[in-house]
């Protein structure tokens, strides 16, 4: 009775529009989740969750995976861990999954943004989301530094906290001042060119570009430690669009977002240009740990070259730091 009278109100186009919103908003959310997936739950409701988007990379899980449970043992905090697969065979990901002691979720199409939408979902109790995808390197202590550079960064600027990353090597951002670090800055100018940032710009597509930058990212963890050292507690501010290959936000951003979007027609990159374009318009910062260094092994057009490189010098990409 009070929806009829309160429908009394609204003209027949109100009611119309507000009927086609609610029907909107139910096909919204049934798209930006869903129950059609395989969740093994190993988790134990804890605040800090690590997702790890994987699938399509074998070749790099053992020495990915590895440094992800060594930094998980090294974090003072506990840490749930899920990796995430969508679309791809995860056959060997779960018995890897099993071998951690991680949960693994398993969902049939490839969209990035939703296997993330259900992982954070199903794990209910985590306020802080570490995200990484199966291409990144981590270094020791990661989650804990991470963390720390997230609760200092508002020190360093008046921005309110987007996301904080890490100092990655392959990355529009990050090449810059990893380079300048290591000293190698100048030798890349004198070989490239000036480091233009840009989608189009050698940073991303040139395997030439990708694998010299790898060249002064090993032996791995050396670079780490002095890269820690130079740069030790440095926060900076990005001020453009950021590759999101390894970050951590809080739950609220996120579901201040309204969840990562799920485009029919589009996968790869769609929750990248929703979370920045989000902090973007609502004067939030993204934040870069430059004393937390980690590897990304390559964007598309670089991944073959990369590859090799990775192969050819696989040694150096183990964990060296003793216990």
């Amino acid at each position: 009775m009070k929806l009829l009278k309160k429908l009394k109100n609204y003209s027949f186009m109100d009611i119309c529009y507000l009927i086609s919103k609610r029907l909107y908003e139910r096909y919204r959310m049934k798209r930006l989740f869903t129950n059609k997936y395989e969740f093994i739950d190993r988790s134990c409701k804890r605040k800090n969750l690590l997702l790890i988007v994987a699938g399509y990379q074998p070749y790099y899980w053992d020495i990915v995976l590895e440094r992800v449970k060594r930094n998980q043992q090294q974090f003072t905090e506990p840490l749930d861990v899920c990796v995430c697969v969508p679309g791809a065979d995860g056959t060997v990901l779960k018995e890897m999954c099993a071998y951690y002691e991680w949960s693994y979720l398993k969902i049939k199409e490839d969209r990035l943004s939703l296997a993330q939408n259900i992982a954070i979902k199903l794990h209910g109790d985590a306020e802080w989301i570490y995200k990484i995808d199966e291409d990144i390197i981590l270094s020791d202590f990661y989650f804990e530094k991470m963390k720390k550079a997230y609760l200092s960064a508002p020190d360093f600027s008046n921005l309110e906290v987007g996301f904080v990353a890490p100092l990655i090597n392959v990355n529009a951002y990050g090449a810059t001042p990893f380079l300048k670090t290591i000293g190698k800055y100048d030798a890349f100018v004198e070989q490239f060119g000036p480091l233009v940032v840009g989608l189009q710009k050698p940073i991303h597509l040139s395997e030439e570009v990708g694998r010299w930058i790898w060249e002064q990212s090993v032996p791995f963890d050396q670079i780490a430690a002095d890269i820690a050292d130079k740069n030790a507690d440095k926060i900076s501010v990005c001020p453009h669009r950021f590759s999101i290959g390894a970050i951590l936000f809080k739950r609220d951003l996120w579901r201040d977002m309204g969840a990562f979007v799920v485009d029919m027609d589009l996968a790869m990159g769609i929750e990248e240009r929703q979370i920045c374009e989000y902090c973007m318009n609502n004067m939030l910062g993204i934040y870069i740990a430059e004393d937390v260094f980690v590897g990304h092994l390559g964007f598309q057009r670089q991944k073959e070259a990369i590859h090799q490189f990775f192969e050819d010098h696989i040694e150096q990409f183990k964990n060296t730091v003793d216990e």
